[in-house]
């Protein structure tokens, strides 16, 4: 059974860190359109974990730096293949997608995902 919680417990933990890039995002945008941005924040502040534990999460930079060079090796390679290439979960690879498509760093392709320094050539 405490599997099954801890489980659920990191599916929700992903899925806030989901939904803080998307309002962070959404922030920009409404900005960028001239208006203020929202009043108040939705969500918990970065450092305000329920338990004070730290999870057992792969921190975002290697996971980034890795995920960047495997798509440089082997460009518009599947989210799934780099996923399990660098031994994440697809969700947090679809995460980093989602972060790195928005940034620009990366396009998306007829087959998959390419830097954005390779969309031309």
């Amino acid at each position: 059974m405490s599997e099954a919680f801890v489980s659920a417990h990191n599916l929700i933990e992903l899925r806030l860190r989901e939904l803080d890039t998307e309002a962070e995002h959404l922030g920009r945008v409404l900005h960028s359109l001239g208006a203020s941005g929202p009043t108040q924040c939705r969500g918990r502040s970065p450092g305000n974990a329920s338990s004070g534990q730290v999870t057992g999460r792969t921190p975002g930079r290697p996971c980034r730096a890795g995920f960047l060079a495997a798509l440089e090796n082997k460009p518009s390679t599947r989210i799934s293949g780099i996923s399990a290439q660098l031994a994440v979960s697809a969700d947090q690879a679809h995460t980093l997608v989602r972060c790195l498509h928005t940034q620009q760093t990366i396009h998306k392709s007829a087959n998959g995902y390419r830097l954005a320094a390779r969309v031309n050539s």
